[in-house]
């Protein structure tokens, strides 16, 4: 069986997206300060433990703000790509080999999450600027940027979280906080890579939305 795909406004899931990504890209700045003021007390020849510890703790509590925003952030993104999938299908595009509900699922799946999300929102792109032909249309160049950004901030957040775990020496802690800080750095221009994403595929979907009319699939006639 054949599923029609009706289209849904995205103009407000985005809006919120793009909120709470600059939400995260603040409290991302101030984690950026707050590593760097720690590894320069870390530096000194004779830096105060009490100190220290302060500088943890508010590191701690930047990284738990970090986490509650990230959530709801990552939720509305996922929904944000399976309406846009979901979207371009509904504006013409219904031959797009990836679906709405794999455009998020690989990035849980191990291995496949590492290219298959990038050749759904690749697809999708191409679909924001013509749905019917999607597929003699070229990607937009902000989302391979955004990818790349992507599975390097992931590689090094991963590197960056098993040092701080191991951390145990003024040197190791300094290494891990390095790290760690260099990956919210690379949080940066991921976020506004996303941000700028996000706001040209929804504006490319919403304008042909503007003359939209219902695409029924058909089977081929001798299937």
């Amino acid at each position: 069986m054949l599923e029609q795909y009706n289209y849904k406004p995205m103009g407000t899931l985005a809006g919120f997206v793009n909120t709470m990504l600059m939400i995260y890209l603040t409290i991302s700045v101030a984690s950026i300060v707050s590593s760097f003021m720690m590894i320069d007390l870390l530096s000194t020849a004779d830096f105060n433990d009490d100190l220290l510890q302060l500088y943890l703790q508010r590191d701690a509590v930047l990284s738990m703000v970090l986490l509650i925003i990230y959530i709801p952030t990552a939720i509305g993104f996922a929904k944000w790509i399976h309406r846009s999938n979901n979207n371009a299908r509904a504006l013409g595009a219904i031959s797009l080999p990836i679906s709405p509900g794999w455009s998020v699922g690989y990035f849980f799946i191990p291995i496949m999450n590492l290219w298959k999300p990038y050749h759904a929102m690749r697809d999708i792109s191409a679909a924001s600027r013509n749905a019917r032909n999607w597929y003699s249309e070229n990607s937009l160049p902000i989302v391979l940027i955004w990818w790349f950004l992507y599975l390097i901030a992931l590689g090094v957040d991963r590197v960056g979280g098993r040092m701080w775990q191991k951390a145990d020496t003024v040197e190791t802690l300094t290494a891990a906080a390095q790290v760690c800080m260099i990956g919210t750095l690379i949080g940066i221009p991921l976020t506004l890579a996303a941000l700028s994403m996000i706001s040209q595929i929804t504006k490319g979907i919403e304008e042909q939305s503007n003359d939209y009319e219902p695409v029924v699939p058909h089977p081929h006639p001798y299937s």
